[in-house]
Order: structure tokens, then sequence, then C-alpha cells
């Protein structure tokens, strides 16, 4: 169809666009025989015009770049160029100047790149930006030993006339980068400094945007660690009119310093973050990294909290809501108790306004997939497993939607629930209930190893789970991101990875829990700590009258 849009239009633009659609799609076929060919027909056109003709080169130039044939590109990239040189435009010359520089630059010919993103630069209309990889070239300039032709490229891009204000900033930052490359850190906060002063460059540039990239750039200037880098962010602090700071910009500097702050685990900055953000009208809210931290080391300061002073509680009513208010049970649920997969009546039951979910012992298992308990719909909620009770992953079936994978997911999603409570009737010791991946260790282990799965995984809050077995999952019985939450008289046996995993949480209590047996895969532990990353502590976790035996890992 295009190309008989080609052949039919006269106007060389509509052929343009027609030829270089088709090349799209021959682009989506890897077919470039025929992407070149259509590049190749617009450059031909009989009534073409030079913006037609350098279109097709530079179009021409790209795709071979792109396609790992970069010395062919550099070719067609110069005859681009000459094109837009005899009949110049400031887009046009840009362009070709710009895709001659990505050239150089895929063909690690570093200086030649920088020359050509250069005079793109110079050839662009106002305000100027230096375009694709022109401060990577000078970068790579200078990780190859040459430091002060890096330096000199700098200087050479911030003479451009009419250089956008943010592009002078980040010429000062590669500066400042290749300065650190060379082993000159002193002369990159001596740079900065003076620049911070300097009321021709001040008045000029955006100086929030300036002091956010100069302050981590100065952190090797001393012996001492990040001392430089919150020295610079200070001294701005102290005085911000001076170097043309408004209040609001030393706001937006202070989320940085905080930031640095918290991933330092530095309290006394973090608290003088947390007094300046007031001296400057914008308090931290009670969510935000720094007042939680500073939190967290108040409460650490007061720990341990005496076992006698901690509130387990028994129920949901505990957390201030009526568990008899609305009962339903689970098999009475559209669509019903189903033997080989009750996933949808227990998923239906949760989602409802129910305030306690009872799962009944129907003679035989409750097969699942995954269940998520969410903070919209499982929130405020008992769900109760009775005497007798067992729970196992449903099989995977070819033909049923949604069954595909879903051994690789957990049995039970806590998706921020709050206020909820998950208990089993009975003795979990005496396994009067059961939930697990799979019936036994020699099941969990030959089919564990390709699709893991936990019992009970996620995040919640205020939220209790009691008097359970969890057996036989493919990772974890739980791994959970609990907070002020509850695990009480549980037994997690006979699990591949963990028998617990905490991830980022703080202030649960775990009474009367055995971990044991683990088995399968590292690090196989009753317990691992596991913060999603290192500045994500979790505080103020209890474990009373525990038991932990029998773990690979010891």
């Amino acid at each position: 169809m295009h190309g008989e849009a080609f052949e039919t239009a006269a106007d060389p633009a509509a052929k343009q666009r027609s030829a270089f659609a088709q090349a799209s799609c021959y682009e989506a076929l890897g077919d470039s025989t025929n992407v070149l060919a259509c590049y190749h027909a617009v450059f031909a056109i009989t009534n073409g015009t030079p913006v037609t003709k350098f279109a097709a080169l530079n179009a021409e130039a790209v795709y071979l770049r792109t396609h790992k044939r970069a010395a062919d590109a550099l070719a067609v990239a110069s005859n681009a160029l000459s094109v837009a040189v005899e009949f110049p435009d400031p887009t046009r010359l840009r362009d070709a100047w710009n895709t001659l520089g990505e050239t150089f630059f895929t063909l690690k010919q570093w200086d030649d790149a920088v020359s050509a993103f250069a005079k793109g630069t110079d050839a662009s209309i106002h305000p100027r930006v230096v375009a694709g990889n022109g401060w990577e070239a000078i970068l790579n300039i200078t990780r190859a030993g040459r430091h002060d032709e890096a330096l000199a490229w700098c200087d050479r891009i911030r003479k451009i006339n009419n250089l956008h204000p943010n592009q002078v900033i980040k010429s000062y930052e590669i500066e400042g980068r290749c300065l650190n490359a060379a082993k000159h850190p002193k002369d990159t906060l001596a740079l900065y400094d003076r620049l911070l002063s300097d009321t021709n460059f001040n008045t000029q540039v955006d100086m929030g945007a300036f002091v956010k990239m100069a302050a981590p750039l100065v952190k090797g200037a001393a012996s001492y660690g990040p001392g430089a880098m919150f020295a610079f962010y200070e001294k701005v602090f102290d005085n911000p009119g001076k170097y043309n700071v408004s209040t609001n910009q030393a706001r937006g500097i202070l989320d940085d310093y905080a930031a640095k702050a918290w991933r330092l685990y530095d309290r006394a900055r973090m608290q003088k973050a947390l007094d300046l953000a007031v001296k400057f009208g914008k308090p931290f809210p009670p969510s935000s990294n720094p007042v939680r931290f500073l939190r967290f080391h108040e409460e650490m300061d007061a720990f341990p909290t005496p076992e006698e002073k901690i509130k387990i509680p028994n129920d949901l009513a505990d957390f201030g809501f009526d568990p008899n208010r609305k009962i339903v049970h689970a098999k009475d649920v559209a669509p019903g108790w189903n033997p080989t997969n009750a996933t949808e009546c227990i998923q239906n039951a949760i989602d409802s306004d129910a305030s306690t979910v009872v799962i009944d012992d129907m003679g035989s298992p409750w097969y699942i997939w995954n269940v998520v308990i969410s903070k919209e719909k499982g929130s405020n909620k008992k769900i109760l497993f009775k005497k007798g009770v067992v729970v196992l992953s449903a099989p995977e079936h070819a033909d049923r939607p949604g069954s595909q994978g879903h051994y690789r997911r957990d049995m039970f999603h806590l998706a921020g629930p709050t206020n909820l409570v998950i208990m089993g009737e009975g003795d979990p010791a005496k396994r009067d209930t059961y939930i697990g991946k799979y019936r036994s260790r020699k099941e969990r282990l030959e089919v564990g190893f390709k699709y893991g799965g936990c019992g009970f995984s996620g995040s919640c809050r205020n939220t209790l789970i009691k008097n359970l077995y969890v057996a036989n999952c493919g990772q974890d019985a739980l791994s959970w991101g609990g907070y002020d939450s509850f695990v009480v008289d549980c037994v997690f046996d006979d699990n591949f990875r963990q028998g617990m995993s905490i991830g980022g949480s703080h202030n649960c209590v775990y009474k009367n829990v055995t971990f044991c047996n683990t088995f399968g895969g590292e690090p196989h532990c009753g317990v691992d700590v596991e913060p999603y990353y290192e500045l994500y502590s979790c505080p103020h976790h209890y474990f009373f009258d525990c038991h932990f035996y029998n773990n690979a890992s010891k």
C-alpha cells in the first residue's frame, strides 16, 4: 500500500512520507535490503528537494549506525552533512552534525565525536543544547587519561553563544568529573566554590540545580569521607541569598542533603535537615525517610521493650473491629466450593463485606492458585481455617486461563491490608490445619526447584497470624514486610528456602513460633532478615519462646 502511494504521489514530501512508512514496515520484518532501498528511492526522486535528499541520507546513516554498520554510516552521514551545508537550515545542519557525532561515537572516535556535537550545538537554534552523547564522549576522553584535552573541550563548549543555562551547569559537572578522574578533587571543590560566589555565573543559571549537581562531586576533597560534600551544602544553607539561592531552591536542595544523610545513616544531619526544613517553611512529612528513621532511632534508644509491656492481640476485636458483624463461609460464596480448584470462592469471600471468612473442613483439600488479600477488600477482617482444613496448590491447566505459571506465585499474598487476623483452629503442632504448596518434602523437592512460591507473602500492618501449620512451600512459609504485626503459636515446617523471611518492616512480635526442618535452597534458615536493600532497616522484631531446630543452615 505504501509503495503504491509512493508511485502515485506527485509531491516530493508525500513521496518521502510514503517511503519512510514502507521502510518502517521492512525494518519491523528485519529486511535491511528493502529498508535501504526505500531511502535510496527518496534520494532519487526526480523532483526531489534538498529537504528530501537530506532526510533520505540522514535516515540511512542512522539506520546503518544502529544496525552495526557504523563505518558505512560515516560515509552516508558525511554526504548528508554536505547537502545540509549546501542548503543551510539551522535544524538540518544541527541534525547532520549530530548524526555525524553519534556515528563517530559508535566508532569510538571521541575527539571527532565531540567536535561534531559542538558544531551541531553551534548550528542549532537558541537556546543551544549539546545533543546525544556529546558529554559522554568528553568523559571517554578523560577515561583514556587525556584529562587536559577533556577539560579544553568543556571550555570550548561553554564558549558557544547562547548555550542553554542548564548546559552551562552540565559543562561544569563534566569538568568536575574530569578533575576527579585526574585525582584532583580539591580542584573540583575550588572550582565550585568560586562559581558559588561568581555573580556573573550565579545570576545566569538555576543555582538550586547547580548546588545539587556540585555537592556530590566534591565529596572526595576531604580525607574524612563525605564531610566536604555536606560542608558544601551547609555553606549554602547558612546564607542562601549570598549565592542567589531562593528559599524554595534551598528547600529543594535540602531534599538532596537529607537523602544523602539518610543513605549514610547520619542521624545528626537528618535532624539538621528536619530543623532546616522548618526554617525554610516546608517541614518534611511524617512518611518521609528522615522523619521515619529518626523515629526508628528514638525507638531504638528505648529498645527493648519488656515483654510484659507488649500487648499481643487475640482476635480482630483487639484491633477495634467486631469479628461477628458478618460471618460468611467461603464454600457458600459463588461460584461455590470446587474440589479441584476453590480459588474463586475464597477470593470472592475475602473480597466481600464480611468481617469473618470461614474456611470449612470439606473432607478433602482446598486447592488454590493465588489468593490476594488487598488493602481495599482484605482489611478489618478475620480469616478462620477450621480444624481439619488442608490447603494445597492447585495444578496448572493448559486449557484454563490464568493457570499458567501459578505455581510460581504465592498461595496467599498480603497486598497492604491492615487490621487483619489469619487464624487456624486446633493445635498446629498436631497439624490440625495444613497450609502448603505441596503435601510432602518429596513432592516439594521434585517440583519446588522449578516453581517456588511461598505460603504467605507481602506487606501488611496490624496483622495477627495465629495457630497455623505452614509446610512444604516452594520458597518460604512466610515472606513479609510486617508493620506492627504478630505471629503467634505457629509452626513453619519443612519449607524450601526459609521458615520466614523478614523484608523492610518494623515492630513485629513472634511468640511461640517453631521454625524447623528448612531444607532445599540457600540460605535455608529458620529466619532470615532481608531488607530490600541496606537502607531499609528492619528494627524492633521480638522473638519470645520461639523454637529453631533442624534447619539446613546451621
